[in-house]
């Protein structure tokens, strides 16, 4: 996307910029999505949401960013 800049940002005639660039999005939800999407990807990330499962079931406050680790639980 970062290569097609210019033709993202240039909206051609009788085009909206909203359908304009929503058609960009669309490929790249196809295209470049199932290539990153690994399987690995996912389970790394569900891995990392595990330790917050507990306290989401709690309805418990989670330490948020990037001083998340200086808080007090």
């Amino acid at each position: 996307m970062t290569r097609r800049r210019a033709e993202i940002i240039a909206v051609p005639p009788g085009m909206t910029m909203k359908a304009h660039r929503q058609s960009f999005l669309v490929e790249a939800a196809e295209t470049v999505f199932p290539r990153v999407a690994t399987a690995e990807l996912c389970a790394s990330c569900y891995r990392h949401t595990l330790r917050f499962h507990v306290k989401v079931a709690a309805l418990e406050d989670m330490p948020v960013g990037c001083q998340a680790s200086t808080l007090a639980v």
